[in-house]
């Protein structure tokens, strides 16, 4: 199975939407959080592939996305692993939700869009 690439490339993603989360609270300039953005669109990318080779390795459908992870069936030990980084990218989208509610125009106004393209919600 191929989880190992896959927790890589969830790992790059956590690593950017905390990124983004910190300019998002220190007010960081649009610009600066547009371009976190589109690092994330394209590590994003790179998860999909995994994630896609994942899903298929397990015989479950390709495009069911990062919900499929918290579904009962992964082998040891990333029944543990996968899981924990669905639920830790979740948490930091819902942080970006919750600053653009608090402080409307905080996040990129591209990111309600990709947050439900990329599965964090």
């Amino acid at each position: 199975m191929h989880a190992g690439d896959l927790s890589a490339a969830l790992w790059n993603e956590r690593a950017l939407l905390e990124r983004l989360v910190g300019a998002i609270r220190t007010a960081r300039p649009a610009a600066e959080c547009d371009a976190v953005l589109e690092d994330l669109r394209a590590v994003r990318l790179v998860r999909d592939v995994h994630l896609a080779t994942v899903l298929r390795d397990l015989h479950r459908a390709e495009d069911a996305g990062l919900s499929a992870l918290l579904e009962p069936g992964l082998p040891a030990p990333w029944n543990l692993i996968l899981p924990e980084h669905v639920t830790a990218i979740r948490a930091l989208a819902a942080e970006i939700d919750a600053q653009e509610r608090g402080r409307p125009g905080a996040a990129p106004a591209r990111w309600p869009a990709f947050a439900a393209a990329a599965g964090y919600r």
